[in-house]
């Protein structure tokens, strides 16, 4: 009964004190511009107003498998996808691959206006923030994909992988950022 006791109290302290994984947030961040996108070695098109667009990305990753991020883009129209893909600054990539993470799949709109907010967000806002993990890591999508939460998030702190948005002018990517 005594073993008991102690027992429960030291559960009950554990509760209270609350139970830690060790993890650490990280977070890491992307520019995306139209200068920085390689687009499979296609020059940008001016069209869909990928020239003068630029966009953003925050990612934090919660250490246990988890990321949010929250991706804006500003002065793009026809938007038709958003992705995570495993290769270094400049390294000219095309729309297939390698994919690690589909984060939008478009229309961002549904019309040629200009676009700027949160892609992903219904509606639109600047306020929205997503999230993906294991389960939505892309197995095999493109010859050099990585296809483990762990190995994107090795490859995001190693600074091999970008975040581009695409077009349908700019069917290989209108901007583009490196983390």
């Amino acid at each position: 009964m005594r073993k008991s006791a102690t027992l429960l109290a030291g559960l009950g302290l554990v509760a209270a004190l609350g139970c830690s994984t060790g993890a650490t947030d990280e977070t890491f961040s992307a520019t995306l511009n139209s200068g920085n996108e390689t687009a499979g070695g296609a020059t940008i098109v001016a069209g869909d107003g990928a020239s003068a667009a630029t966009g953003s990305m925050t990612l934090t990753s919660n250490g246990v498998g988890v990321a949010t991020y929250k991706l804006t883009v500003n002065g793009l129209t026809n938007i038709t996808a958003a992705h995570i893909h495993s290769a270094t600054a400049g390294t000219a990539t095309n729309a297939t691959g390698p994919v690690s993470v589909f984060l939008f799949d478009g229309p961002a709109t549904g019309t040629a206006a200009p676009f700027s907010g949160t892609l992903g967000c219904t509606p639109p806002s600047n306020g929205c923030t997503s999230s993906f993990n294991q389960v939505t890591i892309t197995a095999g999508a493109g010859t050099g994909a990585v296809n483990t939460f762990d190995g994107l998030m090795a490859n995001i702190r190693g600074h091999l992988a970008y975040v581009n948005v695409h077009t349908s002018t700019n069917a290989g990517g209108a901007i583009r950022g490196n983390f």
